[in-house]
């Protein structure tokens, strides 16, 4: 019977050390993310503006003002 209850104790340890350690490995993996996040915002504002301009240029090119 105490190996039987021995078991159980380290399964159930095992089980709850996965269950505190998958929180924390998961808030890592959102918050490394979560710092990408900027860059991408900065590079899809550098292609609106980008695509802004050549739309003008196309525009007063097509116009004859330019």
């Amino acid at each position: 019977m105490p190996m039987k209850r021995n078991k159980v104790y380290t399964v159930s340890l095992g089980t709850m050390g996965i269950l505190f350690v998958m929180p924390q490995v998961l808030s890592q993996y959102l918050l490394q993310k979560r710092n990408d996040d900027p860059s991408l915002i900065n590079r899809s504002g550098k292609q609106r503006m980008l695509s802004e301009i050549i739309t003008k240029e196309i525009i007063l090119y097509a116009e004859g003002l330019q």
